[in-house]
């Protein structure tokens, strides 16, 4: 497994519309109001870690109110790879459309949990992943395509 280039993202998990909020029972105490850049949220944040051949290396499963972002300055390859944003954005995509880890029909948290797994487990099976083609330059640059 080649995880040379790992690419992060954070995916919502709502766990109800925010008009329910005050009335969901099944989560209270485990999820909480969070803020992200398309508005308030009930529910969690995944953040999933992926390698340059679409392979989730490594998740966390947060509340909504972590914010751990830190301003830093990039090298030049990471601003090339920030480019293949894409990539990480159809993992997102298929994590929620095809793996059905985003939907707000859980009765329990013990069913949230083995959804949310089951659907990472099914996606690391998955024939085709998206990808990002590269090949080294002179041992110091990166062409990514």
């Amino acid at each position: 497994m080649n995880d040379r280039f790992p690419l992060s993202r954070k995916l919502l998990i709502k766990v109800c519309n925010n008009k329910r909020i005050k009335r969901n029972n099944v989560f209270k105490g485990i999820a909480e109001l969070g803020k992200s850049t398309i508005g308030w949220f009930y529910g969690f944040k995944l953040h999933i870690v992926i390698n340059d051949k679409g392979e989730i290396l490594n998740f966390m499963i947060t509340t909504g109110i972590k914010n751990n972002m830190k301003n830093n300055l990039l090298s030049m390859s990471d601003k090339i790879l920030l480019r293949k944003r894409s990539v990480i954005e159809t993992v997102n995509d298929e994590l929620k459309n095809i793996c059905q880890i985003k939907h707000s029909r859980h009765r329990s948290f013990a069913n949230f949990i083995p959804n949310l797994i089951g659907g990472l487990i099914a996606y690391s099976f998955f024939p085709k992943k998206p990808s990002i083609a590269y090949q080294n330059v002179n041992s110091i640059q990166i062409a990514a395509f």
